[in-house]
């Protein structure tokens, strides 16, 4: 994982302004259609972007899906080449800057060292298909983690009825391979927490994944990946082409794990206030300010969020 210690110098370059860094899904695109769909999303983006505000998607979705989902609707809206945008997929393992078109190709960058191996890539698939491919897809488009998916055709309440046996089964795959597990999203006390955090490797390899329950997909993940290393590359990003860094930034999510990107600027000496957008699951306590709409969750409260801003720079 990224240190803390890193030697970048994290200078503040741009005195005015504020810089962005979000999540997804939830708060960018919809959790039941996987797009963006919510009115004004696409056009506050475009006009933040458009006024140099610096932006990255901070996501686990892979770079096609933002080259397809999020790059495309933007050019479309009239992104201009100049715009300080880029796509920080994979939480942190892959990153690129916004092409002028979507179908350019990408100047794709990988960590190789924070990358699931291929055999637990492999198994992962065999189970999906064998076993819960009417529940959830095998995303075959990230190149270093694992995610399965719950299918469009599935509703949320079908998925989460049987999510405790999807995360059973892929924890046992897990343990098979060697693996200790690092559990997110199955909070210690919640339905069937006891029988998961109690999976592991009957021959332990000495190291660890993530396996990473959300609303709508189960992934497993090398613990180097994070929403803290996409907020570090983002500003490594900046600094290695001499774009002007912020002291200023919002962040964005829908889950608990995106307030490490909040956490990361706060950390290293910038000013940061967070927006969850799904504050219903609990609000960590937190030495920055954590934004709520009182009554919007997903992306009805990201679209009234990103209007607030492209309204300060519109």
């Amino acid at each position: 994982m990224l240190s803390n210690s890193s030697p970048t110098p994290y200078c503040v370059t741009s005195a005015t302004g504020f810089g962005l860094l979000l999540d997804v899904d939830g708060p960018i695109s919809s959790p039941v259609t996987r797009t963006l769909s919510q009115p004004g999303i696409v056009d506050s983006l475009v006009t933040l972007a458009n006024a140099g505000i610096p932006i990255a998607f901070n996501t686990g979705r892979s770079d096609e899906f933002l080259r397809h989902e999020v790059l495309a609707p933007m050019v479309a809206g009239g992104l201009t080449p100049e715009a300080l945008v880029w796509g920080i997929a994979e939480k942190g393992a892959t990153w690129f800057r916004f092409p002028t078109s979507p179908a350019e190709t990408l100047n794709l960058q990988v960590d190789e060292s924070i990358v699931v191996k291929k055999n637990v890539y492999d198994a992962a698939r065999d189970l999906t298909h064998q076993h819960f491919a009417d529940l959830v897809f095998f995303d075959e488009t990230k190149r270093t983690m694992v995610s399965l998916e719950q299918l469009t055709s599935v509703s949320n309440h079908q998925f989460k009825a049987r999510q405790n046996a999807l995360n059973e089964a892929v924890a046992t795959m897990v343990a098979e391979h060697g693996y200790t597990i690092e559990w997110h999203g199955v909070p210690v006390g919640a339905a069937g927490a006891d029988v998961l955090h109690a999976i592991s490797p009957d021959e332990p390899s000495g190291e660890a994944l993530r396996v990473d329950s959300s609303i709508i997909a189960v992934d497993i993940e090398h613990p180097g990946t994070g929403k803290d290393v996409g907020a570090q590359r983002f500003v490594d990003e900046l600094l290695e082409i001499g774009a002007p860094v912020p002291h200023r930034w919002y962040t964005m999510g829908d889950s608990r794990s995106d307030y490490t990107m909040a956490t990361w600027l706060h950390e290293n000496g910038f000013e940061v206030a967070h927006v969850d957008v799904r504050p219903a699951d609990g609000v960590p306590p937190v030495p920055y300010p954590v934004l709520t709409h009182p009554s919007l969750i997903n992306d009805d409260s990201g679209a009234h969020f990103l209007a607030q801003w492209a309204g300060k720079v519109g």
